[in-house]
């Protein structure tokens, strides 16, 4: 098991993403993700790898680290899903890709990954809408030509749809959240009762 989830399922996620790539023309895609500090777009990421950086997100750029918290997906059909995130020893048995580098850059070596393709035709940005500016010319300079064609939508097409272990997680979840939320409104109501007679 990765997390909550399966190999199997991961798999079946994407290869899901692969048909809706090969649909659109793309030979690969660069999924970037954003976890801690007060601005997360996890979500892509996690969805496919299970995996979250617990960086702030507020360290400023340095010599040292560039673009902390930040983590990236390369998918290419054919290929295993390579995951580029910002800490050098992740835990690897609650990750589900066996691909896994970490580095202090995460731009500039997702475009360095995506160069040594050598890919031709063109490559799906997920995450450029909050890529900010000085990030996404370390990535363009570090994978030269590219024919970057930004697609938000490509992962969530994927999330639409849910698979029966992600529903039963769904049922999971609600069944804890209902037993905490009855113990909350029990204590408030013997509170109330207390204070009322005195006690």
């Amino acid at each position: 098991m990765s997390g909550l989830f399966s190999p199997g399922e991961y798999q079946a996620r994407w290869s899901k993403i692969h048909e809706d790539m090969a649909a659109k023309g793309y030979e690969a895609a660069l999924i970037f993700g954003k976890g801690g500090g007060s601005y997360d777009r996890c979500g892509d990421v996690l969805y496919l790898s299970n995996y979250y950086s617990c960086a702030s997100g507020q360290e400023v750029d340095n010599p040292l680290n560039t673009a902390r918290s930040f983590s990236a997906i390369l998918l290419q059909p054919g290929e295993a899903p390579e995951l580029i995130i910002d800490e050098p020893d992740p835990r690897h048995d609650l990750l589900s890709i066996e691909r896994v580098s970490g580095h202090s850059n995460i731009m500039t070596a997702a475009g360095k990954a995506l160069a040594a393709r050598g890919i031709d035709g063109p490559v799906a940005l997920v995450g450029a809408d909050f890529l900010p500016v000085k990030y996404w010319r370390l990535l363009d300079a570090a994978a030269p030509g590219t024919q970057w064609v930004d697609d938000e939508t490509l992962v969530q097409r994927a999330r639409r749809i849910k698979s029966p272990a992600e529903m039963e997680v769904f049922r999971e979840a609600g069944e804890i959240a209902t037993r905490a939320l009855d113990l909350l409104m029990e204590g408030l109501v013997g509170g109330c009762q207390r204070s009322r007679s005195g006690g």
